[in-house]
C-alpha cells in the first residue's frame, strides 16, 4: 500500500508541476519554467503542519520540497521526458514512506541533523542538475551554430 501511495503521489505531483506548470511557464525562460513550478512544490507542503505533522519536518520539507523541485525541473528539461522524473520522485518518496510506516503526514520527531542532511543533499542535487542542464544547452546552442557535429 504504501508504495502504491507513493506512485500516485509522485506520478500526481509531477504531472502537475513538471508537467502542467512547466510548460506553462516555458514562454517565459528556462529560469522561471524551474523555479516557479518549484516555488510552488514548496508552498504545497507547508500546510502539512496544520495537518498533524511534526513542525519541523514540515518546514524543512517545504525547503527540501522547492530545493528537490529545482533539480526536477532541470532532469525534465534536460531528458526532455517526464517519466525519469516521476521515477526519481517515486523513489524518494518509497524510501520516505518505507522508513516511517507513514503516508506523507509524519508525526514522529526528526533529529535535525538528519533534516539538515536531507536538504544538504538535495541542495548537491540542484547543482548536479544544473550544471547538466547547463552543458546540455550549451551543447545544443554549438550544434545550431555548427560547432558540434550530430551523427
Amino acid at each position: 500500500m504504501l508504495l502504491l501511495a507513493a506512485f500516485g503521489v509522485a506520478a500526481n505531483e509531477e504531472l502537475i508541476f513538471r508537467g502542467l506548470f512547466l510548460k506553462a511557464f516555458i514562454h517565459k525562460g528556462v529560469f522561471p519554467a524551474i523555479f516557479i513550478p518549484a516555488l510552488l512544490f514548496g508552498m504545497i507542503h507547508l500546510p502539512n503542519v496544520f495537518q498533524g505533522t511534526d513542525t519541523s519536518f514540515a518546514i524543512f520539507q517545504t525547503c527540501w520540497a522547492f530545493l528537490g523541485g529545482i533539480a526536477l525541473g532541470a532532469m525534465r528539461l534536460r531528458n526532455r521526458s517526464i517519466l525519469p522524473v516521476i521515477v526519481f520522485h517515486f523513489l524518494v518518496d518509497s524510501m520516505e514512506y518505507l522508513a516511517t510506516g507513514e503516508i506523507g503526514i509524519h508525526i514522529t520527531h526528526f533529529s535535525y541533523p538528519i533534516l539538515i542532511g536531507f536538504i544538504v543533499l538535495n541542495v548537491l542535487f540542484v547543482i548536479y542538475a544544473l550544471v547538466l542542464l547547463n552543458r546540455t544547452q550549451k551543447i545544443r546552442r554549438g550544434v545550431l551554430n555548427g560547432r558540434y557535429q550530430t551523427n
